[in-house]
């Protein structure tokens, strides 16, 4: 990796298949001092150097709850918590906003996870979720983040990327009701309703 270049890092403890194997655990933070705990006890602390915001800690992986927190005059002042998720379930459908304009500049933007029986959502998860909209309203684009993915934004499924993806509502001009469905093959399908006034 070059001095522009960074790793590729992901926020979860959840690695199926790597039970007992050793991975790097990268804890940015501006505390003088970070505390790593995998299931309860501790695994290590280490002391950031002034200037810089990065401990790199060695963990055995289990399953279970990583916990990163932030030590200050010896007393823990915050923490940062990862747990172990389960198999995907279903899908949760999240907007930014339930009620929009009936024009035809408002949008909803729908957060899709995958999530397991806690509703937890599953990060290794990359799976496609297909869409379908009924009432006053149409999608105007789908995503995912990924910065590989070269589908286009105008299909009527997407893959998810680590976990989710989003599809855009926008109405067609009308006052009424949109009903967005996401449904993914083993999954409990999920929809949701926004309003145009």
């Amino acid at each position: 990796i070059t001095s522009f270049g960074w790793p590729d890092e992901t926020l979860s403890w959840t690695w199926p298949g790597a039970e007992g194997k050793s991975l790097q655990v990268r804890v940015f933070s501006r505390a003088p001092v970070v505390r790593l705990l995998l299931n309860g006890k501790i695994i290590g602390e280490q002391e950031i150097k002034q200037g810089d915001i990065i401990a790199v800690f060695t963990v055995p992986y289990q399953p279970g709850t990583l916990k990163a927190v932030n030590v200050e005059n010896g007393k823990e002042t915050d923490a940062l918590v990862f747990k172990t998720t389960g198999t995907p379930k279903r899908i949760r459908l999240i907007a930014d906003r339930t009620a929009i304009h009936a024009g035809r500049n408002d949008l909803s933007y729908v957060m899709v996870e995958v999530t397991d029986d806690k509703g937890q959502v599953v990060p290794n998860t990359e799976i496609p979720v297909h869409f379908s909209i009924n009432g006053v309203g149409e999608i105007a684009g789908v995503g995912n983040g990924s910065p590989t993915e070269l589908a286009s934004f105008r299909r009527t499924e997407r893959n998810t990327w680590k976990g989710k993806c989003l599809a855009i509502v926008r109405p067609t001009g009308k006052s009424g009701t949109i009903t967005l469905k996401a449904t993914s093959d083993g999954l409990t399908p999920s929809q949701i309703v926004i309003t145009t006034y």
